[in-house]
């Protein structure tokens, strides 16, 4: 096939991949607050509150969805939980629900335009040819070569593409910097890019505690181009774009921090009283210092142009001019397993010489239609269509492949799972890597303990799946305990990874509202996020929510289906010094075939590892806190002191009316003419009565009070515990994923 006939193709893959964002149903960030800012003519625009941290690219496009709504609109900004829109019609004001949908479909336009001026040039599709059909033999001598960074260095050199495998914790970051600067030092122009800006931030801020180490380091000669919510430090200022503008218009500077300090304050003060006086102040400054903006923008042309070495996004890449309009000696694409082949393809074409680097045994690019065009192109690797990963698959070694032989990141008892059962004894462990983590061993939960099954088999027959994504309320709560009692242990580095975004969108609400505050003082790093996510980052401790139970039926594709082991080396592989998984393992085992990645994490840890039971929690073990408590399932003396004290609404939810106890019957009786009382089940003696909301047995107090495993479930063990919720937000959130009008405000 001839180069230009397979860029082709690829065009293909991204305008079907296109197609189907556009017209695919998907869930959001979700709204808790909207106001509307400015309303003029054609002109909305709205400061949104939303329900957990989310960063949307400034003047990229969104959908605001509430209900059958739909509206298109236009960032303005974008701040944690915080986010600014333009619309073009009035929806309201205030805005008390619905979504913000962000799909980057605009970015692959972007790439197939750069594809057109790719098959235009012969040198670039020459260069391309060379990733995807790498050559058979090398070009650099076989020499001794001191290290294996030493031999990546020369490789790059010499050959016009070298595919480096970095499994987790062998050192990338460490050497694709040292790499860079090498090529730097020699007067070489270099462009670092990944798929993620927090992997570009922490590569170019290696490579300039490299260079300053040897005295190598210029101002203006290394620079993290585009956006980066990584604040590098004073001493390393110089190498934010931003901050180069700011010395150079320091008057332009002193206006900017002056809005930016106006602006923290009137958001401050509209969230505690709402005046359209400050709305439109606040419109006002957001559009002052968009321009503001815009003026140093105007000016980094100079500065990209001067730099040799560059840092920045795959996308941001093939939408500046001042990145593709450039011509690079060597390329260096760091998590090239997560990128899409086309943009590793069209980085290739940038540079004479391309450094591929990443591992072809974690999570590949993710696409969303299922046209064979687009499984062919966009949710395979680089690796793997270039038929280096098969050459290792049968045995060989791939001429133009390096793999970076040593783990510095797990401890043993953690890195033996990976390293017998995905890496098949190719990766070893460096000899301190026991000894320095040995501290976060020590620590809650079960100190001592590197890798632990914590077995959860009660509770897992009410849990839920929403638009194909579960999650599971037990286990949530469980996980979060165990995160509160390493971070009472002093442990300031935990994630919280599940295989489904419901459930992670449901930590992140539980954190927020139940965890974080509680430790606001520390700055604790701890997070939720799906495994996909988690991809190139590291914690301390991990722990590992299974999520799947029994109301699923089988456990789900994600964790049986081809491809299933790369989600579970990814999830093992973040932890540092403890990884804990959380699941109903004997309905894995019982579902999963031997042969499966799951199955055999599961007997490794029961075999190697260190088993605990969920259900012998000692009650003094629990951790507790105001808004987030547990009760022994015999003591119902709390839960009717809430009941009693309700002054407006009391839903409960149950499969049958049977299952909820006497006493709570009574006290529902008691209150039925003083407040509104609804039971959700099969049949009802007590207020309202209506079908069952869902699978999850719960009670909903005055829309701020949750408790859940109040009841018995026929034919099912119950957890010891109950759990009490006192959150008018993890509320709000628990109705719209139950998605249940009866909870409707």
């Amino acid at each position: 096939m001839k180069m230009t006939s397979l860029v082709e193709e690829w065009q293909n893959a991204l305008d079907l991949e296109i197609a189907h964002m556009k017209k695919r149903e998907t869930t959001g960030v979700f709204i808790e607050e909207g106001r509307c800012l400015r309303k003029d003519d054609s002109v909305f625009i709205y400061w949104f509150t939303l329900s957990f941290a989310a960063m949307f690219p400034e003047g990229c496009s969104v959908i605001f969805k509430a209900g059958k709504r739909i509206l298109s609109g236009t960032v303005i900004s974008s701040e944690e939980r915080e986010c600014i829109v333009e619309l073009d019609q009035f929806i309201g004001d205030p805005v008390t629900g619905g979504q913000l949908i962000y799909e980057p479909w605009e970015l692959l336009e972007k790439l197939s335009l750069r594809l057109d001026e790719v098959k235009e040039r012969h040198e670039k599709t020459s260069r391309i040819k060379n990733l995807v059909f790498p050559m058979k033999k090398t070009l650099h001598q076989m020499t001794s070569f001191k290290s294996t960074l030493h031999e990546a260095y020369i490789r790059s050199k010499y050959n016009p593409v070298t595919y480096l495998w970095g499994p987790p914790g062998t050192g990338k970051t460490f050497t694709l910097a040292r790499v860079a600067a090498y090529h730097y030092n020699s007067g070489k122009r270099v462009l670092l890019l990944s798929h993620s800006n927090a992997a570009v931030d922490v590569l170019i801020q290696e490579m300039f505690l490299f260079l300053s180490d040897h005295n190598r380091w210029s101002k203006g000669d290394v620079l993290r181009y585009g956006s980066s919510r990584k604040t590098y430090g004073d001493r390393m200022n110089d190498l934010n774009v931003m901050k180069l503008l700011e010395e150079k218009e320091p008057h332009l500077a002193q206006e900017k921090d002056k809005v930016e300090e106006y602006r923290r304050k009137l958001k401050k003060k509209l969230s505690k009283s709402f005046s359209h006086y400050d709305s439109e102040r606040l419109s006002q400054l957001e559009l002052h210092y968009q321009k503001l903006k815009e003026r140093f923008k105007s000016q980094e042309g100079g500065l990209v142009n001067d730099a040799r070495v560059i840092g920045t996004t795959l996308s941001k890449a093939a939408i500046d001019p001042l990145i593709y309009n450039e011509q690079f000696d060597v390329v260096i694409v760091d998590e090239a397993s997560m990128a899409y082949v086309p943009q590793v393809a069209f980085a290739a074409s940038l540079a004479e010489k391309t450094v591929i680097c990443g591992d072809f045994k974690q999570l590949p690019p993710i696409a969303g239609s299922y046209h064979p065009l687009v499984s062919k192109w966009l949710k395979e690797d680089i690796f793997h269509v270039a038929k280096v990963a098969d050459s290792v698959e049968k045995g060989m070694d791939h001429p133009q492949l390096l793999l970076l032989p040593e783990q510095r990141r797990m401890h043993p008892s953690i890195s033996a799972f990976t390293n017998r059962y995905i890496y098949h004894s190719k990766v070893g462990d460096h000899p301190d890597v026991a000894e320095g983590r040995a501290h976060i061993l020590s620590k809650q939960p079960y100190p001592g303990k590197g890798s632990i099954l914590l077995s959860l088999q009660e509770g897992t027959e009410w849990v839920e799946t929403e638009r194909g994504s579960r999650w599971n309320i037990l286990s949530s709560f469980i996980t979060l305990m165990m995160a509160m009692k390493a971070l009472h242990d002093g442990v300031r580095s935990i994630g919280i990874a599940t295989p489904y975004r419901s459930q992670a969108i449901w930590y992140n609400i539980l954190l927020q509202d139940l965890v974080e505050p509680l430790y606001q003082s520390e700055q604790p790093s701890i997070y939720a996020a799906t495994v996909h996510s988690f991809q190139g980052s590291e914690n301390d401790i991990i722990l590992f929510d299974l999520v799947d139970g029994e109301a699923h039926g089988k456990p789900g594709a994600l964790m049986t289906r081809k491809g299933s082991e790369r989600l579970i080396n990814v999830a093992v592989t973040r932890a540092r010094g403890k990884f804990i998984l959380i699941g109903d393992d004997g309905f894995m085992k019982r579902k999963t075939h031997p042969s499966k990645t799951i199955h055999q994490l599961i007997d490794y840890l029961q075999k190697d590892g260190s088993v605990a039971k969920g259900n012998e929690i000692n009650e003094s073990e629990l951790i507790q806190s105001k808004k987030f408590k547990w009760y022994p399932i015999d003591d119902q003396k709390r839960i009717i002191r809430d009941l009693r004290a309700c002054k407006e609404e009391i839903i409960v939810n149950a499969t049958h009316f049977s299952d909820i106890p006497p006493e709570i019957v009574k006290v529902l009786n008691e209150m039925k003419s003083k407040i509104t009382i609804k039971i959700l089940c099969d049949q009802g003696t007590v207020g309202t009565s209506e079908p069952s909301a869902n699978k999850v047995p719960f009670i909903s107090m005055d829309k701020k009070v949750l408790w859940f495993n109040c009841f018995k479930t026929p034919g099912r063990k119950r957890y010891p515990y109950q759990i009490r919720v006192f959150s008018r937000v993890v509320h709000q959130h628990f109705k719209k994923m139950i998605n249940e009008p009866l909870l409707s405000s």
